[in-house]
């Protein structure tokens, strides 16, 4: 495995550097889910710690879950997690809690409950890419963090700046994406953000791009093994994320040999 690669049409710069270096006793935490990134994550962390330093965490709270209260679809998830894991040789690390009922704060009870059991975890997050850097950015640039700006100006102030946020724009506007921060998933965002102990190895990069990192690795019969749905452990192909989905594979230098059920 080289540290350097030149990626996609834009010949993006990625160094395995952004990856962190752990010491003797220290493991990496993926909040795995099976999309196109933590599969890639999970593949790269394989290589350069080896899978007995990699912690797989499914976060099952109940907010989490798309289909609330159904123990048989839960149990299905986490059969699904399950599988995926075992197939890069690691083993999955449920965390399930009913506390978050007591305390709505899920940042603070998921990262006790983590920490508690792996004190010397170093997290890698998915979901910090280019378009988030890019979100975040705007967020700050429109005045939105101070409350002087209202969400439905947002993206208004995207058009007026498109040239500024090239990929958010693209991300919001072609690829029908959500602003990170202020859509439903807000609590999800901000979960992830918050750990003290975390890396972002692909923020420089758009989802096209790292989709020409699997390529770049040879890991392309596993790219096309990833989930993106909203409604299935697969790929619909019409939901919103399947339509995302495609589009970033057109925006990249790799063939969408997806095997989507619908279309």
């Amino acid at each position: 495995m080289n540290k350097s690669y030149v990626l996609g049409k834009n010949k993006t710069p990625f160094n395995l550097d952004e990856f962190p270096k752990i010491a003797s006793g220290e493991k990496v935490g993926i909040l795995f889910t099976g999309d196109i990134e933590t599969t890639l994550i999970a593949l790269i962390a394989k290589e350069l710690y080896g899978i007995d330093n990699v912690v797989f965490v499914l976060i099952a709270f109940e907010e989490f879950l798309q289909f609330k209260n159904d123990e048989d679809k839960l149990n299905f998830l986490k059969e699904y997690f399950d599988q995926a894991v075992k197939k890069l040789g690691g083993t999955h690390q449920y965390i399930l809690s009913n506390t978050v009922k007591k305390n709505r704060n899920m940042t603070v009870e998921a990262k006790r409950l983590i920490l508690q059991q792996y004190p010397q975890l170093k997290f890698i997050l998915s979901g910090h890419n280019k378009i988030h850097e890019q979100c975040m950015t705007m967020l700050k640039d429109s005045k939105w963090s101070e409350g002087k700006i209202t969400n439905d100006r947002l993206n208004p102030y995207l058009e007026t700046n498109k040239n500024k946020y090239p990929e958010l724009y693209n991300y919001v506007f072609k690829q029908q994406g959500k602003l990170f921060g202020v859509s439903k998933y807000i609590g999800f965002e901000q979960y992830e953000i918050d750990y003290e102990t975390n890396t972002r190895p692909f923020k420089k990069l758009t989802q096209s791009e790292i989709i020409d990192l699997y390529d770049a690795l040879g890991y392309t019969s596993q790219l096309y093994q990833t989930s993106s749905c909203d409604v299935s452990m697969g790929n619909c192909g019409i939901c919103e994320s399947c339509a995302r989905r495609k589009a970033v594979f057109k925006d990249s230098t790799v063939s969408d040999l997806t095997n989507y059920s619908v279309n």
